[in-house]
């Protein structure tokens, strides 16, 4: 989950280090304060995947398991003065 205070080192600082993890297939950054999922996925670069409506529907071919953003954020509520940003 991506909290303000770690949000910059999750970003910048971790990602850099992991992406020289030839293993590493996915990278994925969870937002707390509104539905918003980032997967950064290798293929010849990494590539972004955004995902922001809660129908929407991402699949980890590494792990073979496919979730939906409603499956991520399931009984969570948010503030209502929280909007996307």
């Amino acid at each position: 989950m991506l909290f303000d205070s770690t949000e910059r080192k999750y970003r910048a600082e971790k990602f850099h280090n992991y992406r020289k993890i030839d293993s590493l297939q996915d990278y994925v950054l969870i937002a707390q304060d509104w539905q918003r999922v980032e997967i950064y996925s290798r293929s010849i670069a990494w590539d972004l995947a955004l995902f922001t409506q809660q129908q929407d529907v991402f699949h980890f071919q590494s792990v073979d398991l496919e979730l939906t953003l409603s499956d991520i954020y399931q009984d969570v509520e948010f503030e209502q003065s929280r909007v996307e940003k």
